[in-house]
């Protein structure tokens, strides 16, 4: 890896790690979510730094370019968080629908009290 790919590979891991934190400092991001990106960020600040590391993962890889190793690595962390997020929104999906059931069952019974309400008001 020549030097100039090693300083952009730093500067983007150093970047993604400080969008990450001030997502969470602003509260865009909760902490409990930043954990796969955090993860992610200070993985590729190791690798870009080190690039001894770099060339053994890329030999591991089977790959003959290390800058093709360290985007396969932050590829399969991006993959792991869709999946993690996609786990979550079905999460979210499932509780939502029952969440409208709730709902509906309590519309229901406001309406039920309401006219039993109003009967009593006309039987009066």
């Amino acid at each position: 890896m020549t030097l100039k790919i090693q300083i952009i590979a730093i500067f983007l891991s150093l970047l993604l790690l400080f969008i990450v934190f001030e997502l969470i400092r602003r509260r865009k991001l909760k902490a409990e979510y930043s954990i796969f990106w955090l993860l992610v960020g200070i993985v590729l600040l190791i690798l870009s730094i080190f690039k001894g590391l770099l060339d053994i993962l890329a030999k591991s890889l089977g790959v003959f370019s290390p800058p093709i190793a360290l985007f396969i690595v932050g590829f399969g962390f991006v993959v792991v968080i869709l999946l993690y997020l996609s786990v979550l929104i079905s999460e979210l999906s499932s509780d939502k629908k029952e969440i409208f059931k709730e709902i509906s069952i309590l519309k229901w019974k406001i309406e039920k009290i309401r006219k039993e309400i109003n009967d009593d008001k006309f039987k009066k």
